[in-house]
């Protein structure tokens, strides 16, 4: 869902994810 994307995209700004994590 397009929610999810945006979550995923926060928490990356927020510096909870790292790149890596997205690219999977």
């Amino acid at each position: 869902p397009q929610w999810r994307d945006g979550i995923i995209v926060l928490k990356y700004v927020d510096g909870d994810l790292c790149p890596d994590e997205i690219r999977k």
